[in-house]
Parts: structure tokens; C-alpha cells; sequence
């Protein structure tokens, strides 16, 4: 099976998984943090400095898309569903890549990204809206890791960033990395693991 064979079964199982969301009203938290939140719907530069006002949670990158969400559509629910059901085909394709950077091994990988795609651990994620932190901060960090193993610091270094201004628990990346290349023996030199390290306590 080619990749671009393996990127559509990928992005058709998570389509037909959760294609039921399209039709999702908000619900709980979705209020909180989109449809009552003013920053989304009248300052959305500001929450690249601001947290959000009522929880004091720093995750600008994800309000921004919030905000790109309401400017493009409206504060219409389809919507933000539709861009959470995108994100979870991203975050599978982009576990699939690794998968197969890492091992070596095309089809264990696939069907590693294809079990994770199906799993039920991640339907609160994927169906409500505010859950998109989780989705957002997986596919950066997954992509920041692969860039790492590829060789391209910059790129994973930016990446890790914006991992962690989607969610905060993505500052685990560096650890992961060790983890990673000394289970693998690919180790990077030493300075780029402290420059990971300097990113996180710098954010």
C-alpha cells in the first residue's frame, strides 16, 4: 500500500468514526471556552498575550483557531466539529509517520495509527470542541518529534513551541526524546537536548 493509499484509509476511518459529530450541538465546557468567551469573538490577537480571562489557561494557539473557527463560519457548531474531526486524522497520520520512522516497519505502524484512529480513549477529544487542546498539542508534539528524528532541529524546536502553546502538558516532548533515542541508539548531539530543554523553561 503507497503512503497516499495509507494517508486516505487513515483519514476515511476517522471520517466515518466520527462524521456523526457534524451534527453535535456545543455542549459543557464548549460554552465556557468558545461560545460565551468575548476574546474569541472580539480581541483573538490578544489571546496570543493574554490567558483566557475566566480560568487563567494559557493555550493562544488553540483560541486562535477558535477564533478562525467563528470569523470563518460563524459561531455555528459543524464548524468546530468538522476542524476537531481534521485534527484527529492529523494526529493519526502524523503517530503513523513516526511510527514508521521509528520502527522501521510500515505495516506494524499503520496498524498502530489505524488502533489509535478507533480507540474510544479519545472520543471526548475529538467530539467535543473543547477538547481540541489535546488534538492540537498531539500533532505538534508528534511532528515536532519526527523533525527531531529527521534531523531538523529548527523545524522540531518550532514545533515543540507550538505544541506547548496548545496545550502545556506537551513539555514532556524532551523527555520522550531521550527515551526515544536511547531506546532506538540514535542520539542526537547533547546540545540539542538542552536546547529543547532551554524552549520549555523558557515558555
Amino acid at each position: 500500500m503507497t503512503e497516499k493509499r495509507t494517508i486516505l484509509l487513515l483519514c476515511a476511518t476517522v471520517a466515518v468514526l466520527y462524521g456523526t459529530t457534524l451534527t453535535n450541538e456545543f455542549a459543557r465546557d464548549d460554552f465556557y471556552y468558545i461560545v460565551r468567551n468575548a476574546q474569541v469573538q472580539h480581541a483573538p490577537w490578544r489571546q496570543l498575550i493574554e490567558p483566557h480571562q475566566n480560568s487563567n489557561v494559557y493555550r493562544p494557539l488553540v483560541f486562535l483557531s477558535y477564533s478562525v473557527n467563528y470569523f470563518t463560519l460563524g459561531m455555528h457548531p459543524a464548524g468546530f466539529h468538522l476542524l476537531n474531526l481534521a485534527l484527529h486524522a492529523w494526529v493519526t497520520v502524523m503517530l503513523f509517520f513516526l511510527l514508521k520512522e521509528l520502527l522501521g516497519e510500515r505495516l506494524i505502524a499503520l496498524v498502530a495509527a489505524w488502533l489509535f484512529a478507533v480507540h474510544p480513549i479519545h472520543t471526548e477529544a475529538v467530539t467535543n470542541v473543547a477538547g481540541r487542546p489535546e488534538l492540537m498539542a498531539a500533532g505538534f508534539l508528534l511532528a515536532a518529534w519526527l523533525a527531531h528524528l529527521r534531523g531538523r532541529e529548527v523545524a522540531a524546536l518550532a514545533l515543540f513551541l507550538m505544541a506547548m502553546m496548545s496545550k502545556e502538558s506537551a513539555m514532556v516532548l524532551p523527555a520522550m526524546l531521550v527515551i526515544g533515542d536511547y531506546a532506538s541508539s540514535r542520539w542526537k548531539p547533547h546540545a540539542r537536548y538542552v536546547r529543547m530543554l532551554a524552549m520549555a523553561a523558557a515558555y
